[in-house]
């Protein structure tokens, strides 16, 4: 049975899923490994979810520079009401297409992924978590929310959605994986993002996540530009 110490580290635990436990806390600087420790102890849930008041884009920063990495990965929810999101009107020769079929979909979203996350940061990937996308990209990335992006004749990048919910359980758009070609220059890179703002803004209905490793600096700030907000932060047992 679990017994959690909810005096001691001031917390509370306000939903529950099939692999993880869910708390608010007052501010991020509150969760500390001892936290972590005491909470994993507690439970044989191998996940925790931490939903900090006021959580910013400076508190994930503190969070990945002292807590421990000993066999946990941290991502970070963000999230974004289609509302919040700044229509752009810098997106010139920038197009999305559809993918021709779900075999393009799930190999340039398999490559990429390969190419761009698990190769780029290989001290934080393990092997659930590639088996985890896999299974995603191979059962979840519809057509229908998957689309290629384009300057002008140039495959620079992709971007694919699929109906899911938080961890509160409130239905939304997952924001999957999305890429950018690294080699794209600071003005054609501006202009995607408008036009994948834009795209969001058209294609969701109202709420919008991205589940963002939290080391991944260049797509956290990202998705702080665009409009997007860190709500939560999950803490996953390698």
């Amino acid at each position: 049975m679990e017994k959690f110490n909810v005096d001691k580290y001031n917390i509370e635990k306000i939903s529950t899923n099939p692999n993880a436990n869910i708390f608010s806390i007052n501010k991020a600087s509150d969760i500390t490994n001892e936290l972590i420790e005491h909470l994993f102890s507690a439970s044989s849930m191998s996940e925790i979810v931490f939903r900090p008041n006021n959580f910013t884009l400076d508190d994930s920063n503190y969070l990945d520079t002292t807590l421990s990495k000993d066999n946990l990965y941290y991502q970070l929810g963000f999230i974004a009401h289609k509302s919040n999101l700044q229509r752009s009107n810098i997106t010139t020769d920038i197009s999305l297409t559809s993918f021709n079929n779900i075999d393009e979909l799930r190999t340039e979203t398999n490559r990429t992924i390969d190419e761009y996350f698990f190769k780029e940061w290989p001290e934080f990937v393990y092997e659930k978590l590639k088996n985890d996308y896999a299974i995603y990209v191979n059962n979840y990335f519809p057509l229908e929310y998957s689309w290629k992006i384009f300057h002008q004749k140039r495959y620079i990048g992709l971007i694919s959605m699929f109906p899911s919910t938080d961890c509160l359980k409130n239905k939304l758009m997952q924001v999957g994986w999305i890429w950018l070609d690294q080699d794209i220059d600071l003005a054609v890179r501006k202009k995607a993002h408008g036009a994948v703002t834009n795209h969001l803004i058209d294609t969701c209905d109202d709420m919008i996540q991205a589940g963002i490793g939290i080391f991944n600096i260049k797509s956290k700030k990202f998705f702080c530009n665009i409009g997007f907000e860190p709500k939560c932060i999950h803490i996953i047992k390698k």
